[in-house]
């Protein structure tokens, strides 16, 4: 292949076809390429890698505020440009950013729970599991305070706040059965609501009666804290098919379809830890 144009490389001094193949682009110039070959270049970067670090380390240092209203400035005139790379982004590496961002939450988690005592507070529970633990607010309201957030960010907050003393560890089971002491607490005398709370009560004896009055994975078999679980984990595809969100309404289908197959009974920890490791910390032990 015949080049028109040659260019001399400043430090090997050999006469290279003036191409980004040869030539690194600086738009300053005339030919609007370096005035060292890259192969020169990258030689050079080889050999000064630990002063070229120091030195960008100190520009940025220096001028902070010219590189931040550089990249403002950037971000405003190529915005549609960068919203359509970092799309492509996401959608070429989706696996790698997911595992990214689980074990960045999980590392903060963890030291929320480290400094909690990573142990469920109730008395005599040994529980020390992470995915069997939850954050519980001691005053309550907890359930008022993630709508407020805006979903579960309980654990952002709790490092935003400086880890506030109105918070405490209990395991899924605990917390579960706190709640229900709670509300047992503040029951209604009405004749409507004792006759509602009899029926609930025995539509969940039927649905437990015939899926199991023990957990199926653990010994737990307090029916305070048993939940019905989805086999194969698709609860929440299953949710949007049906319509179907609340405990209630989910017993009210069930006895409506003549306990089908495809449900199980587990505590409220094995619930918890098999939605989210798609298996429970028993099964993996």
């Amino acid at each position: 292949m015949i080049f028109d144009v040659l260019k001399k490389c400043n430090n090997c001094k050999k006469l290279l076809p003036a191409t980004a193949e040869y030539f690194y682009r600086n738009l300053k110039n005339k030919d609007g390429f370096q005035y060292t070959c890259i192969k020169c270049r990258k030689d050079y970067d080889i050999r000064n890698k630990e002063r070229i670090k120091d030195r960008r380390i100190i520009y940025i240092l220096e001028n902070k505020d010219t590189i931040r209203e550089q990249k403002k400035h950037y971000d405003k005139i190529n915005r549609e440009k960068i919203g359509k790379r970092k799309a492509r982004y996401y959608v070429d590496n989706a696996p790698d950013i997911n595992k990214r961002h689980a074990k960045y939450n999980l590392s903060k988690k963890e030291q929320c729970l480290d400094h909690y005592g990573h142990k469920c507070v109730w008395p005599e529970c040994e529980i020390t599991q992470s995915e069997f633990l939850a954050f519980d607010h001691i005053n309550g309201g907890g359930g008022k305070h993630r709508k407020e957030m805006g979903g579960n960010k309980i654990v952002s907050w709790i490092i935003k706040n400086d880890f506030p003393d109105s918070i405490q560890l209990l395991c899924h089971n605990h917390n579960r059965l706190k709640e229900k002491i709670r509300k047992k607490e503040n029951t209604s005398n009405k004749q409507h609501d004792i006759v509602m709370r009899r029926h609930y009560v025995k539509l969940r004896s039927e649905i437990f009666t015939h899926y199991g009055l023990k957990c199926a994975c653990c010994p737990e078999n307090n029916l305070d804290v048993l939940e019905i679980d989805h086999i194969g984990g698709d609860g929440a595809e299953w949710r949007l098919s049906t319509g179907v969100h609340s405990g209630q309404a989910t017993y009210q289908w069930l006895k409506k379809k003549g306990f089908p197959s495809g449900f199980r009974t587990l505590c409220a920890n094995c619930n918890q830890s098999s939605g989210s490791h798609d298996i429970c910390w028993h099964e993996r032990q």
